[in-house]
This record gives C-alpha cells, sequence and structure tokens, in this order.
C-alpha cells in the first residue's frame, strides 16, 4: 500500500455481516404489502416483454433501458410476482448497504458500523430497495464507482484494475439512469483538481493525476454509449410536458423537499419535526467539519472528493430545477443519502473526540429517522392500487361466464396497473387523455355485455363523473374510492 494511504476498515466482520442482514431483512419485510404503481407497472410491461420490444419501447419512454433489460433476465428466471419483480432492488439494496462500509475505509470501526446502521435502517433506501425501479441498482452502481475511482486514486493511479471497474461502474450507471452523470461530473472535479495539483494524493511523494490516462478511459466510455446518445439526447430535450415550472425564488422549498425525501423516504417527514431537524443537524456538522478537514486537514484530497460527491450532486440537480421543471430529486438522486451518510461519518471521525462519541451522533441521526420508517411500513399503498376493483370485475366475470364484458381505464396510462393485477384474465380498453368517455364508450356498448369504466383521480373528470345519470359508481370492498373508482354505463 502506498504510503499516505488510508488504513483498511476491516472488508467483513461478525458487526457487519449482522448489519448486513439487518439490511436484507428490513428490504424484505412487508415486500408485497403495497400495491404495484404506476411506475413500476412500466417496468413490468418492459420486462415481460421481448428485449427488442424492450428497447424500443424504452426509446419513447425517458429513462435508458439498462434497468429493464436486466429485470427482463430476473422475470424469466423468477417470475412476475410482487416478491419476484422487487427483489432485484433488494439485491442492489443490500450490496449498495455494503458498499456504503467499503467506502468508509479509514474510519474508526465504531463509526463505520453507525453510518451503515444508518444506511441499513433508512426509510428512503428501503422505500426503492422494494420498488421495481432503478433507483436501488443506480445507488449500488454509484456507490461502486466512487469506490472503484477511490482505489485508483489510494494506489497512486496505478491500480489498473480499479480504474476498469471504475469504467465499467460508470457505463452501466449512465445506462441505468441520466442524474448518475451528475456524481461523474463531481468524480471528474476532483480528478481535474488532481490534475492541476491543486490538491493532493495521499501517496508519498504525492503524484498528479495521469489526464491522458484519465481522458482516454471515459473516451472508451463514450464510445460503449455511444448507441444510446441519440435516444439520450432526444428523451433529455423532449422531457415531459406534465412537469410544473420551478423558479429560482422556489429552489429552497424544493431543496427542504428533496431533503425531507432523502432522510424520510415517502413519510409525513417535514422540518417542522424535531427529529427532522435532529438528523438535518447531524449531517450539516459532519458536512462542515469535513469541509474543514478538505481545505486544512492532513488528508485533504480525500475528504475532498467525499464532500464533492455528497453535494455537487444534489446542488446540481437543483439548479435544473428551473430548466427542466419540477422533479422528485430525492427519487431521481437516490445515492444522494448514503453518499451524505458517508460524508458525515467521516467529518464527525475528523473531530478530536473519541471515536464512540462520534460514532453516537451518527447513530442519533439514524435513530432519528425510525418513526419515518414506521410510517412506511404501516402505509399500504403506493399510490392508487387496483388490486378491490379488479377483484369486483373478475367476480362479474364470472358469474357470467362466456360473455366478456367491455372494461374501459381512464386515463389510458393507468392500463397497466390493473393488467397487471388480473394478468390474461380481462381485456382492458385504455381511454387518452382529453377524450370524451361517452363518446369513446357508445360504439362499444350492447345489451350482450356489461360496460365498466376504471377510472383514477387523474382523469380531469374524475369528482364529475359519479354525478352523470349513465354512471352508476360501484361499491368496491376495501376500495379506495378517492384515488380509484369503478364505474358502470348504463
Amino acid at each position: 500500500m502506498p504510503s499516505g494511504a488510508p488504513a483498511r476498515t476491516p472488508v467483513a466482520t461478525p458487526v457487519v455481516w449482522v448489519l448486513l442482514v439487518l439490511a436484507l431483512a428490513l428490504r424484505l419485510w412487508l415486500i408485497a404489502d403495497k400495491n404495484l404503481w404506476l411506475d413500476e407497472s412500466v417496468s413490468w410491461q418492459f420486462a415481460i416483454g421481448s428485449v427488442a420490444d424492450l428497447i424500443n419501447g424504452t426509446a419513447g419512454d425517458i429513462h435508458p433501458p439498462l434497468y429493464y433489460v436486466m429485470l427482463h433476465g430476473w422475470v424469466a428466471a423468477f417470475g412476475d410476482s410482487l416478491m419476484a419483480l422487487r427483489s432485484l432492488s433488494v439485491v442492489f439494496g443490500v450490496a449498495a448497504a455494503y458498499l456504503v462500509y467499503r467506502l468508509l475505509d479509514g474510519v474508526p470501526r465504531v463509526v463505520a458500523y453507525t453510518a451503515l446502521f444508518w444506511f441499513a435502517i433508512a426509510p428512503h433506501a428501503i422505500l426503492f430497495s422494494q420498488e421495481a425501479r432503478m433507483y436501488a441498482a443506480v445507488t449500488a452502481l454509484v456507490l461502486g464507482a466512487c469506490l472503484s475511482y477511490r482505489r485508483w486514486v489510494d494506489s497512486g493511479f496505478t491500480s489498473g484494475r480499479a480504474l476498469v471497474a471504475y469504467a465499467a461502474c460508470v457505463v452501466v450507471c449512465l445506462y441505468l439512469h441520466y442524474f448518475t452523470s451528475l456524481v461523474v461530473a463531481a468524480i471528474w472535479l476532483h480528478a481535474l483538481l488532481l490534475a492541476t495539483g491543486i490538491t493532493r494524493t495521499p501517496t508519498d511523494p504525492p503524484r498528479r493525476l495521469p489526464l491522458t490516462t484519465w481522458i482516454g478511459v471515459h473516451v472508451i466510455v463514450g464510445l460503449i454509449y455511444l448507441p444510446w446518445v441519440a435516444t439520450a439526447v432526444s428523451q433529455v430535450s423532449r422531457g415531459q410536458s406534465w412537469r410544473e415550472l420551478v423558479t429560482v425564488a422556489a429552489i429552497p422549498a424544493n431543496a427542504r423537499d428533496m431533503l425531507a425525501g432523502l432522510l424520510g423516504g415517502t413519510a409525513a417527514y417535514t422540518f417542522t419535526s424535531v427529529l427532522a431537524w435532529v438528523v438535518v443537524a447531524v449531517l450539516l456538522v459532519g458536512l462542515a467539519r469535513l469541509g474543514v478537514c478538505a481545505f486544512r486537514g492532513r488528508q485533504p484530497e480525500r475528504d475532498l472528493f467525499f464532500l464533492l460527491v455528497a453535494v455537487v450532486p444534489l446542488a446540481v440537480g437543483l439548479a435544473l430545477l428551473p430548466f427542466a421543471g419540477r422533479m422528485d430529486l430525492a427519487r431521481y438522486l437516490p445515492y444522494g443519502l448514503p453518499l451524505l451518510v458517508i460524508a458525515a461519518a467521516r467529518g464527525f471521525a475528523r473531530f478530536r473526540i473519541p471515536s464512540a462519541a462520534a460514532a453516537g451522533a451518527i447513530a442519533l441521526g439514524a435513530l432519528a429517522t425510525v418513526p419515518a420508517l414506521q410510517t412506511y411500513y404501516r402505509t399500504h399503498l403506493k399510490d392508487s392500487d387496483a388490486r378491490p376493483i379488479v377483484a369486483v370485475l373478475l367476480e362479474a366475470a364470472r358469474t357470467k361466464p362466456g360473455a366478456q364484458d367491455t372494461i374501459f381505464v381512464a386515463p389510458g396510462f393507468m392500463e397497466t396497473v390493473v393488467r397487471y393485477v388480473s394478468r390474461d384474465s380481462l381485456v382492458y380498453q385504455p381511454v387518452e387523455d382529453g377524450a370524451d368517455l361517452l363518446q369513446v364508450i357508445e360504439p362499444t356498448r350492447s345489451p350482450a355485455h356489461a360496460t365498466w369504466v376504471v377510472v383514477d383521480y387523474r382523469w380531469p373528470g374524475f369528482k364529475e363523473l359519479a354525478s352523470q345519470p349513465r354512471f352508476k359508481e360501484q361499491e368496491v370492498p376495501f376500495g379506495y374510492p378517492e384515488m380509484m373508482k369503478l364505474f358502470r354505463v348504463y
């Protein structure tokens, strides 16, 4: 090991294994309790088709295709139950937990344990580990890129294996989600500071980053990504028309929402809560200390790296809002939470206090998120739940064997949600946004079968349909009529 490189935190100890088992257990607990929601149904639809259809379909979507390709293989092996669909994210979620620990090399062991504990129980991390979307995979691969880059730097830029691993992680990241480019930008900023000698490596004697090698590696990354570049440019420039405009004055409020999401997941976890302020205070103190050490400490280059990757993506994401419109940055920057926790833990480890005191501060931040975690587990919905309505429709179909009722879904993009629940047992007809429901329905009506309409709250006339004489709202046991209703049309 080069002189000046950090002492390695043991890769695996009994405590680490216990915490990883805890992370696994929490990510599996009640994993199939909540319904498949709209975005997950899109993942399912892509995953059950052919790879060619998947690639073509994602080109018209807003995300790159790699997660759906991985889910396609996973579904082929394990099926498409809720447990199966979401378990791929569990694997990535536990892998991310292990990488959090690995990124705490050089930190006192007890501080590393508490930081790993924080991520293991984090509501935000558990949420995305129980969702059939790419965000748990994004988190794991971003952390993998950071770890590989650190290994290359700490080796004095001599570890070809670490550099290859970094390049591979970056390629996978870019094919998973476009916002992974923000952490790559933060790593690039650190690399340029090393290349120019503004900050120095921990090697003895200090070496500058070989800029030619660094650029060459990214040229290779670019060539591997080249087949998707035109599609990526089209998707990003097209954007999503439903996004609300964000003014510069609204950025602080969006920053608050982003932090609330990162710290508490989907729970009602606002900054009026004392516990929320405790978590924020722990993170801010740790980050502030790391920032001081990045300019005046004994390991400024390493401290600066963890500060940059924790802060720059979040800051750039907020800066993009006036141009891109309102986005759920806690979702699009899922790696923000573990990088903040790692940076804060490293900051507390730099205080001249006993390691137990530094670990206690991190543990306090972790425990303050427990109420949000409890709220997450007690919540049984992920947006509109089609299961009760589909149960009614299936029962109606069983009472009339041989007769095929006509079932409309408004708006039409919710068709994948109801189709997942019933699979091939029922056939649905999607209604496009802006269409007149009666005009769409009338040509299909027949005395030989009933006509049903499943209406989600996103439909413009959702609240008014019940007042129309030809639409009779059906009673749905255990349903959620404030979000999704079933009508029979006469």
